[in-house]
């Protein structure tokens, strides 16, 4: 995700990230996750961007506004260069107490009709509008469906289990094993860190509150660092974004974590 653009305000001597440069980070983001397949380009839909304390308040006032402009900002790019998407582009600003002014984290995923059929969706989705630009004017939000993404009405169509499969939607559970700890999830995404609302919690102080992800993507399994203070590792080597092969071990602070799959 590297180093952001910073901007100096008149009112103080801090660096603030700039919504425009939010708009760049994502759009570099679905090209990094990027699938091809078939000869169609497929992207993720979903965005959590996380900002520190001071950032997240000075844009809270207008994180309606902010998150609706950077998915349609999402939806217009991604039509310029027909790239499909199982999902409405969706944006969330969500504060991690861990960053310092100025920097920021992003975490990409899929979202597929049968997890919101089953309800792991999270926060407001957006509608894009086909004119979308971007710029910083509030507008209403759309009522048509975008191209390339699911109408709320097609969300609650159920998939049969032999086309789920087929599809590589079907269910499949994610396994954390730390020493005697083992924890089993029924979700697209887990979350590992030291706060008390993640998924996996390690109470270490050399682990951030939100640490690290653990997702599928296109039928494996990936582990992101999410901007942690200290990193993330898998096999002793620093990472950013990796798929998890049987027998690799993550590690956050002092934790050692083999992931499985059932």
């Amino acid at each position: 995700m590297g180093e952001p653009k910073r901007e100096r305000t008149k009112q103080s001597s801090k660096f603030y990230v700039h919504p425009d440069e939010l708009a760049r980070k994502l759009v570099k983001e679905m090209e990094a996750h990027k699938i091809s397949h078939s000869g169609q380009d497929s992207v993720c839909s979903r965005y959590t961007l996380f900002l520190c304390p001071d950032d997240f308040a000075r844009l809270q006032p207008r994180q309606d506004e902010i998150a609706d402009r950077l998915q349609r900002h999402l939806g217009k790019y991604a039509r310029s260069k027909k790239y499909a998407a199982a999902a409405d582009f969706e944006v969330a600003l969500v504060m991690d107490p861990d960053l310092s002014v100025g920097r920021f984290g992003i975490l990409a995923e899929r979202i597929d009709p049968l997890h919101s059929v089953q309800g792991s969706v999270r926060g407001p989705v957006y509608v894009e509008q086909p004119d979308a630009v971007p710029d910083l004017e509030p507008r209403p939000a759309a009522q048509s469906a975008a191209p390339n993404s699911i109408s709320p009405s097609h969300r609650t169509k159920v998939i049969p289990p032999a086309q789920a499969a087929e599809l590589d939607l079907a269910r499949r559970t994610i396994v954390l094993k730390a020493g005697d700890r083992v924890r089993e999830f029924n979700k697209s995404r887990v979350i590992v860190g030291r706060a008390r609302d993640v998924d996996f919690r390690v109470d270490d102080p050399n682990v951030s509150r939100r640490h690290a992800a653990i997702y599928w993507d296109d039928g494996r399994i990936v582990v992101q660092d999410l901007e942690s203070t200290n990193g993330t590792m898998v096999n002793g080597y620093p990472v950013s974004s990796t798929a998890l092969r049987p027998g690799d071990v993550m590690a956050v602070g002092d934790c050692r974590i083999t992931v499985e799959t059932r």
